[in-house]
């Protein structure tokens, strides 16, 4: 598990680890986060991209193309943990 401050430091971190899965915890209108996968994408398209969102209502148009996954954080645990399993063959 890898975890950093900022979007380019995690982005940095992505090119030199080997990564099974990106969770990334959207910002307020998830244009931040939605930038910073679109450039893990660019890197590594196959490793698949999980977004936790607070409020789908608030999220700028396409915040979450990048994403083979979504799951609002009000959401059990067991959605988490539901699309993780999905995501990551183990």
């Amino acid at each position: 598990m890898l975890s950093s401050g900022t979007g380019h430091d995690r982005t940095t971190r992505f090119g030199q680890e080997t990564v099974d899965v990106v969770v990334l915890d959207l910002d307020h209108d998830g244009s931040e986060s939605a930038l910073m996968a679109a450039e893990m994408k660019r890197f590594r398209p196959a490793v698949p991209i999980l977004m936790l969102v607070g409020d789908a209502s608030t999220l700028a148009p396409g915040a979450t193309a990048q994403a083979e996954a979504v799951v609002l954080k009000s959401e059990e645990t067991q959605a988490l943990d539901g699309a993780l399993r999905s995501l990551v063959k183990i």
